[in-house]
């Protein structure tokens, strides 16, 4: 697939929108030119809302989702066989946190390792 031009909803910042790579791909709901991503799909909001892209972060082998998932939406990627873990975190907006492929990823500080994290201390 080469580079294409598209608008959601009026809006061309599609990066809020969807997560794909090569392999895979989560999009909302009624996204159009689903055909156009030649990868496994799997159509659901993401912390029941469209913005997938700003929850969402991963490459071909695993997409990051936050633990703000609903139990219908984890369903919806377990039924289109879409490779994804579960991030539990404060952090939610993974897609602004994460960016990823298949080399490596810069990962933000703000997101730590789970057992580095103090339950007493509060953020900013």
């Amino acid at each position: 697939m080469g580079i294409q031009r598209y608008n959601y909803e009026g809006n061309t910042n599609i990066g809020f929108h969807l997560t794909t790579s090569s392999e895979q791909a989560i999009v909302p709901p009624e996204f159009q030119r689903k055909e156009d991503l030649d990868t496994k799909i799997c159509e659901t909001f993401i912390a029941r809302t469209r913005l997938v892209g700003l929850f969402t972060a991963g490459n071909s082998n695993n997409i990051l989702v936050p633990d703000s998932i609903t139990d219908r939406e984890r369903e919806n990627l377990e039924n289109s066989n879409i490779d994804f873990h579960v991030l539990h975190t404060r952090e939610t907006a993974l897609g602004n946190q994460i960016i990823a492929n298949e080399e490596g990823a810069v990962i933000s500080e703000r997101l730590e390792e789970p057992s580095r994290r103090n339950p007493k201390s509060t953020r900013r």
